[in-house]
């Protein structure tokens, strides 16, 4: 409860795109899955259209499942090192473009027992915003502005376009999210194929 009364009380809503990371904004070089950190490529014009959005006013979030760890196919230091390539990729002088980010390492099946769970963490469940909601206003104040028509969801699974709904915010096939910020005249707002 003590969590909870410590809220600053003067929260700044800003709207926010939430992307899903693999399919969406990363891909694997080597065939279907992301296997390291050597093999996973951003799509064409991703890094500059985040860039964009970030500062055009937008929270930069993202929320990925990794039920490859779940599976053994991949370890949290894997995907740590996954990450670390990220941030290498996309940094530049202003950090990296993600104001946060989270994943949920649970799937119900897997062959890790302290993975192989239903989680509430798991898309197309919210508990990845909430988290991140709950952060970005404990560390600086601000919170995705939710009822605003710019806050949108970007993913490539009935998963993400289902999180968005439970949500109540727009959603943006990533194959047609992708095709719009290669626009010569791209500006971020929200997606025209919402």
């Amino acid at each position: 409860m003590a969590d909870v009364l410590s809220y600053p009380s003067d929260i700044e809503e800003k709207p926010a795109i939430i992307l899903d990371w693999d399919g969406t904004i990363r891909k694997p070089k080597s065939g279907e899955f992301i296997q390291d950190a050597d093999d996973l490529e951003f799509y064409d014009g991703v890094i500059s259209a985040l860039w964009k959005y970030k500062r055009a006013g937008y929270l930069v979030l993202g929320a990925t499942n990794q039920g490859g760890i779940a599976y053994n196919h991949k370890t949290l230091s894997s995907f740590a090192a996954e990450v670390g390539e990220m941030k290498l990729a996309s940094s530049h002088e202003q950090g990296w473009p993600f104001d946060d980010w989270h994943f949920s390492p649970y799937m119900k099946g897997g062959e890790n027992e302290a993975y192989s769970r239903s989680s509430l963490m798991r898309k197309p469940n919210y508990g990845m915003l909430a988290l991140m909601e709950h952060r970005l206003i404990k560390e600086y104040g601000v919170a995705p502005d939710w009822d605003s028509n710019r806050t949108f969801m970007v993913g490539d699974s009935y998963k993400d376009r289902k999180l968005a709904s439970k949500v109540g915010i727009l959603f943006a096939q990533a194959e047609d999210w992708r095709k719009d910020i290669k626009r010569d005249n791209f500006q971020p707002e929200r997606p025209i194929n919402s």
